[in-house]
């Protein structure tokens, strides 16, 4: 279950969607110019895959339009199998991260690589471990709490963060609108359920933001 400000492997997608690929100008030689090429090809390649498993996300980046506009009709898919499938496609993106050649990037192409392989290497780490996280690296030890959960992050999708240009549109939103409910049960039914049969249990709040948290 990811989330929903801009992604692309949040880095991928912040240092690549919408942009040509970065080089130092004047002083790259060509064979950085093309080490750097293909890299921002790769991490492209990376955005495109977790928008696609993101359709709250494409919006979000307003990625689901032209090819990608059946994505604007859908929802995350928040059961236990999509979570296996971001775990298993985070760690094939850190595979190709690490791969690639890092000291024949240009210096700019260097740090969007950096900030990539950060970004991989803390979900990985994240989706390893029970409860949420979403694609800005908030991680929480519970699917649901006060500050999480599809019914504290989807009202805003579908009030304010939906476009209603076009009647194609305003069908999108009645599908995602009629989502909801899979939605929420997925989170519920499956994901809680899951993390309760390993004795993960909410923690009491004291005062304003004091949060004692425990497993049994």
């Amino acid at each position: 279950m990811l989330n929903r400000r801009a992604f692309g492997l949040a880095a991928a997608a912040a240092v690549c969607i919408g942009r040509p690929a970065r080089a130092d100008t004047g002083t790259a030689s060509a064979d950085t110019a093309s080490a750097d090429t293909a890299h921002a090809a790769l991490l492209q390649r990376l955005a495109t895959a977790v928008l696609r498993r993101s359709p709250e996300e494409a919006t979000a980046a307003g990625f689901d339009i032209g090819a990608e506009a059946g994505l604007r009709s859908r929802l995350d898919d928040r059961s236990l199998g999509a979570r296996a499938t971001d775990r298993t496609g985070i760690a094939e993106a850190g595979r190709l991260l690490a791969a690639v050649d890092r000291p024949a990037l240009g210096a700019a192409a260097r740090l969007d690589h950096d900030v990539a392989r950060f970004v991989v290497d803390t979900l990985a780490d994240l989706l390893a471990r029970p409860g949420y996280v979403d694609l800005n690296l908030r991680p929480s030890p519970y699917v649901v709490s006060q500050m999480n959960g599809v019914y504290y992050w989807l009202p805003g999708l579908i009030g304010t963060g939906h476009p209603l240009q076009t009647a194609a549109d305003a069908t999108a939103w009645q599908s995602r609108l009629a989502g909801f409910a899979t939605a929420l049960d997925q989170e519920s039914a499956a994901r809680k359920t899951e993390d309760r049969a390993i004795n993960i249990l909410q923690g009491r709040c004291f005062g304003v933001s004091t949060t004692f948290n425990w497993t049994s």
